[in-house]
């Protein structure tokens, strides 16, 4: 069950399967259908009337519904961005960035070792996950897809605080980390170019998972 707070004389609109019951004047208790699994995101929409004028269009926002991980092992490129930023497109999922649009990147490769799941990237680039402060570790790897040239510096961010840094440079291989991210709720992985001449330089983030053993925080 979430709590929702809003405006005393909002309404909400459910994803199919969903339920709500006003609790409290302002406060919602959403319970989220079946289909929504571990690490994944709904949208409720929230509307009411607009201040003040006989316009029949409401005043609409949203609020985003994770649902909390369990124990497991959930790769990145499985899990629901919260935010992102990409110098060219969308950031890809189990695949390279590709040319700007989404969709077309090709295999992900690094020193012509060719890698099945991760993020592809162009920097500069973030790619926000909400973990709830549910995950113990954050495993992968980093480097710099064949596709391109050049360098970039990389690096995780618990909780907007720098865990893992490193310099990635194409043709050479990746670089693993292996990161304790107990009580994390926000993980954020960002490329940036390393200098001027670096420019187009895309960037793969591969098996990267975070492992759940225990919730009970």
């Amino acid at each position: 069950t979430a709590s929702i707070t809003t405006d005393a004389d909002a309404r909400l609109r459910l994803p199919a399967g969903w339920t709500a019951e006003r609790v409290t004047e302002t406060g919602w208790a959403v319970r989220p259908g079946p289909g929504l699994h571990p690490g994944q995101l709904g949208v409720v929409t929230v509307e009411r009337d607009a201040d003040g004028t006989d316009d029949t269009v409401p005043v609409v926002a949203h609020a985003r519904v994770v649902h909390p991980l369990t124990p497991g092992e959930y790769a990145l490129s499985e899990l629901p961005m919260i935010t992102f930023a990409n110098e060219d497109g969308p950031v890809e999922r189990d695949q390279s960035n590709g040319a700007g649009n989404p969709g077309d990147g090709g295999p992900m490769r690094v020193a012509g070792q060719e890698f099945e799941r991760g993020l592809g990237t162009a920097p500069y680039s973030e790619a926000r996950f909400h973990l709830g402060g549910r995950a113990e570790l954050c495993t992968g790897a980093v480097g710099v897809d064949d596709e391109s040239t050049g360098t970039a510096r990389v690096s995780v961010l618990a909780d907007d605080r720098e865990i893992f840094a490193a310099v990635v440079a194409a043709g050479k291989p990746v670089t693993t980390f292996n990161l304790d991210i107990q009580g994390v709720r926000t993980l954020c992985l960002r490329s940036e170019a390393a200098g001027p001449d670096d420019v187009g330089v895309h960037v793969d983030w591969v098996d990267t998972t975070v492992h759940v053993t225990s919730v009970n925080r």
